[in-house]
């Protein structure tokens, strides 16, 4: 992993959950990345067990490189120790690999389990913009279970970057919930009713130096 500077706060076994929304960037172009021509972007989705029998059942939101279909669930057995990936059809491990750039990805797949589990989404060359052949890197991110989300969120602004958005936010709902905002910007994306399973992305222009306050009705996962 040299040269990689992608970090994480790994979550402990006593904060792991039963039910996780996963959270991922798009896979990129795959092709040209400047002096990188042998790196494929390709988003991942790692499920950790703590206990002997544990069943797990995943609701991928793109099709998988073992071939799950979007939107059918499908099961998995693990034991203590055992480690899980998926990934979507881009990567070049699958059987016939495909790409589908700027649109496929794992954000919003439901993972729901009878024992507790640890969850990391990852994404093998994230870049933004994400049509960009440029350079990208490792990103990895521990998720907190949906016992663990919250229902209101401060996000403060950060600085931007070759004229490009300096904060890009997805926002995740297990459940119907009505999202209000107050930064400033009077986005009208940012005010409103999401059901559960619903998925946004919101690329943040830095034209305020206002945090970022959003509260719901019932808890939501935000990541920057």
């Amino acid at each position: 992993l040299g040269g990689i500077s992608g970090t994480y706060t790994p979550i402990p076994v006593s904060a792991w959950g039963l039910e996780y929304y996963a959270v991922a960037p798009p896979e990129g172009v795959n092709t040209a990345y400047t002096g990188y021509p042998t790196i494929y972007s390709v988003p991942m989705i790692t499920i950790i067990s703590s206990h002997a029998g544990t069943s797990v059942t995943i609701t991928p939101t793109a099709k998988t490189a073992t071939g799950h279909a979007v939107g059918v669930p499908f099961m998995v057995t693990l034991n203590q120790g055992d480690v899980y990936n998926v990934t979507t059809n881009a990567d070049p491990q699958a059987t016939n690999p495909t790409f589908d750039p700027c649109y496929r990805n794992l954000s919003g797949t439901h993972i729901v389990s009878n024992w507790p589990i640890g969850v990391i989404s990852s994404q093998s060359n994230t870049g933004w913009m994400c049509d960009s052949s440029h350079c990208g890197d490792y990103c990895a991110e521990w998720l907190p279970p949906v016992c663990n989300w919250d229902s209101m969120y401060v996000i403060t602004p950060s600085v931007a970057r070759l004229n490009k958005p300096g904060e890009q936010l997805e926002f995740i709902f297990a459940y119907d919930t009505d999202l209000t905002s107050d930064d400033g910007l009077s986005d009208p994306r940012l005010d409103g009713t999401f059901k559960a399973g619903d998925v946004m992305d919101w690329p943040r222009s830095l034209d305020s130096t206002k945090g970022l306050l959003l509260r719901a009705s019932r808890p939501f996962l935000a990541v920057e």
